[in-house]
């Protein structure tokens, strides 16, 4: 059954100071229909849905009525058709209380042109647009099938993005490329005794290219006095320059003592002897202390000797141990030795 109520008027002393006041609300135990009367701006109250309704519109005998938000059903919507709709105030908030998936939905489905945008005009904070979730977690969702189906942009030419995570970690996942470009100097680092760093390619290679020319475009330190570089290969370990200028270097342990007794405990070495005079088809026995030589381990020794005498020192043994090796010189010239003898190793295992 249709409701039609008739302004109310308040009279004062005299019948001609009379003042329009609102209807009361009206209590019902259903919605309101579109055959359902009543002035403009009555307030529609459900009491069994705990909704709420306002009249906005009476219009070839239908009644447009509006759903007030606020109430404790399911979902209470306010819907403007057609579109858009802009909420422009110095503070507006918008609350949601039920415990309900969706509680605050901003939807557009108008077409394909359609955009929704959150627009900060004069922030100018690091949270002048902030989006957070006290104990839960922030999706963003793309379903564009291009590269750029996610964008996050500092449109600024001096601005940076900062993306800060705890001990979970931060993880990209990917079935396609992944590309970190830089026009400034750059780094990957970790921190932390026994916290390492992996590159790794499962099934395909791993290039380090640079195209500085200085001596040092490419650098492997391990700056620790302890520490090393292992480099390990299946097959073959290719050392290319192609410059018509270009070298290798190996930089050897250098160390000098008297007599035929020297400590350098390096993988390759360079050591000089000095004060031996070794007669001729004598034969001299160096021993090289090195840690890092044991009973089985391959030593390559060649030997040089100064001075002006025909000495010619020659390796004719080298005899691993633990911890040193032993190298014997002979002296295949026809005087004896009155210079020194430099001895250069390598220790391949």
């Amino acid at each position: 059954m249709a409701v039609n109520l008739q302004p109310n008027l308040v009279y004062g002393v005299t019948e001609d100071t009379s003042v329009l006041v609102l209807p009361m609300p009206i209590e019902a135990l259903r919605d309101p229909t579109t055959f359902d009367r009543a002035p403009i701006g009555q307030v529609w109250v459900n009491t069994i849905n705990a909704t709420a309704f306002l009249l906005t519109r009476v219009q070839n005998n239908i009644s447009t009525w509006v759903n007030q938000p606020g109430g404790t059903a399911a979902f209470n919507s306010l819907t403007v058709t057609p579109g858009p709709i802009a909420l422009t105030s110095a503070l507006t908030t918008i609350t949601g209380s039920a415990n309900v998936a969706q509680l605050i939905y901003l939807h557009a489905n108008g077409g394909a042109a359609e955009t929704i945008d959150i627009h900060a005009d004069q922030g100018t904070g690091v949270a002048s647009i902030n989006m957070h979730s006290d104990v839960g977690g922030v999706t963003i969702s793309g379903g564009l099938a291009t590269a750029d189906a996610i964008n996050i942009t500092a449109s600024n030419a001096a601005g940076g993005i900062d993306i800060d995570s705890g001990t979970a970690g931060f993880i990209v996942d990917t079935t396609g490329s992944i590309s970190l470009d830089s026009a400034l100097a750059s780094n990957v680092t970790t921190t932390g005794a026994g916290i390492d760093l992996t590159v790794s390619s499962v099934g395909g290679s791993v290039v380090v290219t640079s195209n500085e020319a200085v001596a040092t475009a490419v650098t492997i330190s391990a700056t620790n006095a302890a520490g090393g570089i292992d480099v390990d290969a299946g097959a073959l370990i290719s050392l290319n320059t192609t410059a018509a200028t270009g070298n290798i270097q190996i930089i050897a342990g250098t160390n000098t003592a008297a007599g035929n007794a020297i400590v350098q405990g390096t993988y390759t070495g360079v050591v000089t002897l000095t004060g031996l005079t070794t007669a001729s088809a004598a034969i001299e026995l160096i021993t090289v202390t090195n840690a890092l030589v044991s009973a089985t381990s391959g030593v390559l020794v060649t030997a040089a000797n100064l001075g002006g005498n025909d000495a010619q020192m020659t390796v004719t043994r080298v005899v691993p141990g633990v911890g040193s090796f032993v190298v014997t010189l002979t002296n295949n010239g026809a005087a004896a030795l009155n210079g020194n003898v430099i001895l250069s190793f390598i220790v391949l295992s």
